[in-house]
């Protein structure tokens, strides 16, 4: 029975110590979840960012294009423009060249009109100094003709020349204006192929916030599911217990029977013994008595005193073993029985507690009387860090880290007084707690975060170089936790 009652017991221990660690297991669980969902937020704010950058990018890209795209449409009308000048050029010029071929031509005819004149004149005498004079006009005026009409021809050489010129760098203009447009295609095209790309990882994101929304709905339900099994298993051995509670019972009123029949015979053992001491002496006085009486027998009678002496000690050494085994047992029995009493009151007081800490977190926070147990105190603090009411966490973990100053339990408490006071923007606060699990706790796995946190603290309280020392302080002591990776970007900025 003992081993059964002592057996009760350590299950009820390991399931203390199993909810322990299932809710720890279950807190830090949700603590790197929410870790990883606002690394996935960071991750995809930042993406979105990038997004939005290189789309500005693509439109001012978009815009360049559309610039040098009126760029070329003005150099071609130019180009145009002035291919229609130069036509209209090379038209009156070639007009004019035929003027001036006509009117050479015509003047050709009056020189040989002249010149008839001039053989016909002959006969004129007066008149050839006139005609001499007219022909020497007639020539100078040729010659002003071929001047003119050579230098018309040097006119439309050049002009014709830098026709060919501008004609030549307005093709090099438009082919750097095309190599300018294809490389800038070209940049659209690569921008739009990595825009196309970075909406592909965007779905990849959303899809894996998607996947990682239904895990945690799968999680939660499972930690349902979890509750719910443990509080069936919990009613089964409450059930249990209860059986074995009223075994346990039944067993003590039957020791209690036993013991009070066990006193009851001890009783009447002594009241016999008693009875036959007094008969005893009572005989012995007889006989000292009827001794003088029976001389002769004197001898006899010593023996027989002897014998019956003899017999009556071992039978009374023997009634008094009897009767210190009965009343060892009867202690055994006594102290089993307030063994069992005080077994069967921690038994319930723990029931009680268990109770009251599955309540509470069920129900969530109360005011009802602390638990007796740690793990009780500790849990009825935290629902009330779940439950987010920040001071209320504060007055309850502060009383436990009290309490219990040598509990495993005081840095995640140290920690989450200080997650507390930076809920309620209560700086100077957080950064004491925070400072407090650094020196205490170095190990503690959540140190990372509080130094980040006490950064962010200093940050708010104006003690920017402090900030700055505790951030290099995080890449120093944790180079490659995500803590120290937030740290360097902090700096960075």
């Amino acid at each position: 029975m003992k081993f059964r009652i002592l057996l009760f017991v350590g299950l009820l221990g390991g399931l203390g110590q199993a909810q322990a660690f299932f809710d720890d297991e279950a807190h830090n669980q949700l603590r790197l979840v929410r870790e990883r969902m606002s690394s996935l937020e960071a991750t995809s704010k930042r993406q979105a960012d990038t997004n939005e950058q290189q789309g500005r990018e693509i439109v001012d890209l978009r815009e360049q294009v559309e610039a040098e795209k009126l760029k070329f449409k003005a150099l071609l009308s130019q180009y145009e423009t002035l291919n229609n000048v130069l036509n209209s050029t090379q038209q009156i010029i070639e007009s004019q060249h035929t003027e001036h071929k006509t009117y050479i031509q015509d003047l050709k005819a009056q020189l040989v009109s002249l010149g008839e004149k001039v053989s016909l004149g002959e006969k004129r005498g007066v008149a050839i100094q006139e005609l001499q004079a007219s022909l020497d006009k007639i020539g100078e005026q040729v010659s002003f003709l071929d001047v003119s009409n050579k230098q018309q021809t040097n006119l439309v050489r050049s002009l014709q020349a830098s026709s060919q010129e501008s004609s030549s760098q307005m093709d090099q203009a438009i082919q750097q204006q095309i190599k300018s447009m294809i490389s800038l295609q070209g940049a659209a095209d690569s921008q739009s192929a990595e825009l196309r790309s970075i909406k592909g990882l965007n779905e990849d994101l959303t899809n894996k916030l998607q996947s990682l929304d239904a895990r945690m709905h799968q999680f939660e339900a499972a930690l349902v599911s979890e509750v719910k099994k443990k509080s069936h298993d919990e009613q089964l051995l409450i059930k249990q217990q209860s059986a074995e509670g009223a075994a346990l019972r039944i067993l003590i009123k039957q020791q209690s029977a036993e013991g009070a029949a066990l006193r009851s015979r001890n009783d009447k053992l002594e009241k016999d013994l008693l009875d036959a001491s007094e008969k005893l002496e009572k005989e012995l006085s007889d006989i000292k008595k009827h001794q003088s009486k029976f001389s002769g027998l004197s001898e006899r009678i010593d023996h027989v005193e002897t014998v019956t002496a003899l017999e009556l000690k071992g039978q009374i050494e023997t009634q008094k073993e009897e009767l210190n085994t009965l009343r060892d047992q009867n202690k055994r029995l006594s102290d089993d029985l307030q063994s069992a009493e005080k077994r069967q009151k921690v038994f319930y007081d723990g029931m009680d507690a268990s109770l009251r800490n599955f309540e509470a977190i069920v129900a969530g926070p109360s005011r009802s009387a602390p638990p007796a147990d740690e793990g009780g105190v500790y849990e009825l603090a935290y629902a009330h860090v779940k439950a987010g009411s920040h001071q209320d966490a504060i007055g309850a973990l502060e009383e436990f880290i009290k309490k219990y100053p040598g509990s495993p339990r005081v840095a995640n408490a140290r920690y989450e007084v200080g997650n507390a006071y930076f809920a309620l923007k209560d700086y100077q606060g957080a950064l004491k707690s925070y400072q407090l699990l650094e020196e205490k706790y170095p190990s503690n796995p959540n140190v990372p975060d509080a130094m980040l946190n006490m950064a962010e603290s200093q940050q708010q309280l104006k003690a920017v170089n402090n900030a700055k020392k505790t951030l290099r302080r995080v890449i120093e002591k944790f180079p490659k936790s995500k803590a120290a990776t937030q740290a360097r970007e902090r700096l960075n900025q």
